[in-house]
């Protein structure tokens, strides 16, 4: 059989072919090549990436030539069983091999859902596929995905996924359609800013707006009045250096009048704290004070 495959999403590699065909001056060798191969009964396949010269080739069909056009959304269509696909892979068939989807699809099945839900489920995550996600859990998904990737090392599929969820989520009469309005002009940046106010909740409300006055942090945050109802995020990430050296001038100075007021301000949770704490425990021994006496204060 003489194959002629027109695959301009270059989804085959050339070595799985005979010929690959990429210019125009190109054409009459290899409609010669087919007639020979044609008259011997042996086969051949040829890869065409230019779609205007594959049509060049109906000249090969009076040798028995077959042609066919690789579309790479119908390919992925067929390996997950379904028959309708979402506009925008329609749209940009290019990212179903940019991104292996093909390979994803074998190694993780669609089990009955929609292709929307498998494409966020395998490229951003569980979390996004819910319709309503409202609980403590799904939240803290969403916001650890959007703290700890960087915006620039997305593909634009998942770009797109992000904010269609969102704008999505933001419509629904739901108790967070708020957040996720006031999350869509800066979902990474603004997941941080909610992320660090929870991280410094137990210092005093006046502090936090002051820290975060630096690059408008408290301004975005104002933009969301209600932010103070979302539950307690499972989402960690590091506070900018520019604001643990305010709150450790904050603990600073809450020590020298009472260490134990000053340990009240501490999770525990932040690198900074175990530093801090780590100080005072040498200044401790160093002044040769009782280490029961600090191991008294931390455990009270």
């Amino acid at each position: 059989m003489i194959e002629i495959i027109c695959d301009q999403y270059e989804f085959y590699a050339p070595e799985d072919f005979d010929n690959l065909i990429a210019e125009p001056f190109e054409f009459e060798g290899t409609l010669e090549i087919i007639k020979q191969h044609a008259e011997k009964g042996e086969s051949l396949k040829i890869l065409v990436r230019n779609p205007a010269l594959f049509d060049w080739f109906d000249a090969a069909r009076k040798y028995g030539a077959k042609k066919q056009i690789i579309d790479p959304v119908i390919m992925l269509a067929d390996k997950l069983g379904l028959q309708a696909m979402p506009e925008y892979l329609k749209n940009n068939p290019y990212w179903v091999v940019e991104l292996g989807l093909i390979k994803k699809c074998e190694e993780t099945p669609i089990h009955g859902s929609s292709a929307d839900n498998w494409l966020k489920r395998i490229m951003i995550g569980e979390a996004w596929t819910k319709n309503e996600p409202s609980s403590t859990t799904d939240l803290s998904k969403i916001f650890y995905f959007l703290i700890n990737t960087r915006e620039s090392d997305l593909h634009e599929l998942e770009k797109y996924l992000i904010s269609d969820c969102l704008i999505c989520w933001s419509n629904n009469k739901l108790d967070s359609a708020e957040l996720f309005s006031w999350l869509i002009a800066n979902p990474f940046t603004r997941a941080k800013y909610i992320i660090w106010e929870q991280l410094l909740s137990l210092f005093p409300e006046d502090k936090i707006s002051a820290w975060l006055q630096l690059d408008n942090v408290w301004y975005e945050l104002t933009l969301f009045p209600n932010r103070h109802q979302l539950p307690r995020l499972d989402a960690q990430t590091q506070l900018p250096e520019s604001i643990t050296s305010f709150v450790r001038f904050f603990l600073d100075e809450e020590w020298m009048i009472s260490p134990e007021k000053a340990l009240s301000f501490i999770s525990g949770t932040m690198e900074f704290e175990k530093s801090f704490l780590l100080e005072k425990l040498r200044k401790q021994l160093h002044d040769e004070v009782a280490i029961n006496n600090f191991v008294s204060l931390l455990s009270g």
